[in-house]
């Protein structure tokens, strides 16, 4: 299973011809991708995460697309009205290690570019809804101790507004 997945660090150019923004508790979330996709096009999805608050903060990469492959149903995807189904590969998790989490400094971003067709049926023509339907597992304040255990996690709703595209033949 060939992952296509990219991460990339640092400032964010959004290029893509539709891009959407959502601020949550000193996080933003962004999402774009092409507003029309032809017949073969992968279907890549460029979600970013970016701290706009004061302060440093730690945050569980899990359970968003910048884990670095599609490993849960954060996405919820719609073809012409109809709920597509995830196909996608669910992971067991213990608890996280410390390089599961990603440092943001204020200002800083993390990006991430993943291809829709490796968990969803996106190919057939048709007008696509996408909304992020994760959550931010732990959110940590600098200087918290990390890993933390799933007891202590402080968990973060992140609010990204829905995305549409088209695919045509």
């Amino acid at each position: 299973m060939g992952l296509k997945c990219l991460l990339v660090a640092g400032s964010l150019a959004m290029s893509m011809s539709m891009a959407v923004d959502a601020a949550s508790g000193g996080l933003s979330c962004a999402m774009s991708m092409p507003a029309v996709l032809t017949a073969g096009a992968p279907a890549e999805l460029r979600w970013s995460l970016r701290n706009t608050g004061a302060k440093p903060v730690s945050v569980l990469s899990w359970n968003t697309p910048l884990e670095g492959g599609i490993f849960a149903e954060f996405l919820s995807l719609e073809r012409d009205g109809k709920a597509l189904p995830f196909s996608g590969a669910l992971m067991k998790r213990g608890d996280p290690e410390a390089g599961e989490y990603l440092r943001l400094a204020p200002g800083q971003a993390e990006e991430a570019v993943i291809d829709l067709g490796l968990a969803w049926p996106v190919d057939a023509p048709g007008h696509y809804r996408l909304r992020y339907t994760g959550r931010l597992l732990d959110v940590a304040e600098a200087g918290a101790a990390l890993p933390r255990p799933r007891d202590a996690w402080r968990g973060q709703a992140l609010d990204c507004p829905e995305l549409s595209f088209e695919r045509r033949p």
